[in-house]
């Protein structure tokens, strides 16, 4: 799944927090995403 044209383009980090938190409770095989950090730091959570 990417990211990157949809989520990543969001303002603030948490607006991307909260919208990644929410697509990845389709538990995607493959994440692409700008933003591999922020994505991490949702999976840790």
């Amino acid at each position: 799944v990417s990211y990157a044209p949809t989520i990543d383009k969001l303002k603030t980090k948490e607006e991307r927090r909260k919208a990644y938190a929410e697509a990845l409770t389709a538990k995607p095989d493959i994440v692409e995403s700008d933003r591999p950090v922020e994505i991490y730091e949702v999976l840790s959570e």
